[in-house]
């Protein structure tokens, strides 16, 4: 098979998890909507991680390692938007 023709398997939530990942980081100054797609990510990351462990067809480690340190980042940046919030509001 050449590279041309070869095919690719990724896990199926391996590009939902880099998705929600940076989705959360962009969004994380909306308060609990980046808290809540982070949240996402990183339990499409942990689906993904399984799908990955048990069947050896599906590749995509890379995109899942993504998603979980731009998840870990938006909610780190979460939690400071509502600090920020909250201190802002009182």
């Amino acid at each position: 098979m050449t590279d041309s023709t070869r095919q690719y398997n990724l896990a199926p939530s391996a590009t939902p998890a880099a998705m929600y990942g940076l989705l959360s980081v962009l969004l994380c100054w909306v308060p609990l909507v980046g808290l809540l797609l982070a949240a996402m990510g990183l339990l499409r990351a942990r689906t993904a991680t399984t799908q990955l462990r048990l069947e050896a067809r599906f590749q995509g480690q890379g995109l899942v390692s993504t998603g979980i340190w731009l998840s870990i980042a938006g909610l780190a940046l979460g939690v400071v938007a509502i600090v920020w919030w909250i201190r802002v509001m009182l």
